[in-house]
């Protein structure tokens, strides 16, 4: 090795940790929490009692996804991560669990024992709280995005999308 390699060598090895640590700090600062950004998307607007209230479709995670449906009174905006600038009403989870199958069930036999619950609608009740209504068995998934949407018992509810 010639005369002052050595040094360079060194000198490089300190820059590269240097960028390193601050590339770590950076990354790990306040207001850059999010690594993994989620999905959210308009589902549905809808007027109830002369307010607009709008649905939408939150996906989270990298790998295992999660899905939400998210309520807000008003239209969102939504900033760094994704996340809202006013509170969201009311949020439901899917629930992508399986269930056993009753072995009186004559699905047993085509589904090794259990079935996926699938995502039938959406529904909001008096309290605008969102609930979601399930069904089993052998029939074709809805797009979560385009899930019927049922309002309990609100006097002239309208719907646009």
């Amino acid at each position: 090795m010639k005369r002052g390699q050595g040094k360079l060598i060194m000198k490089m090895k300190q820059m590269i940790f240097l960028v390193f640590i601050i590339t770590t700090l950076v990354a790990c600062s306040q207001g850059r929490e999010c690594f993994i950004i989620d999905s959210v998307k308009l589902v549905k607007t809808i007027e109830i009692k002369g307010s607009d209230y709008f649905i939408y479709l939150r996906i989270s995670g990298s790998h295992d996804k999660a899905a939400f449906y998210e309520l807000y009174k008003g239209k969102p905006t939504f900033g760094e991560c994704r996340r809202p600038d006013i509170l969201v009403i009311s949020e439901e989870g899917v629930d992508r669990s399986e269930e056993p199958v009753d072995s009186s069930d004559d699905l047993v036999d085509r589904l090794d024992g259990v079935v996926s619950r699938i995502v039938s609608k959406l529904v909001i009740d008096d309290d605008l709280k969102l609930s979601i209504v399930y069904i089993k068995g052998n029939v074709q998934e809805i797009d979560l995005k385009d899930i019927p949407i049922e309002i309990k018992s609100l006097t002239n509810p309208s719907s646009r999308r």
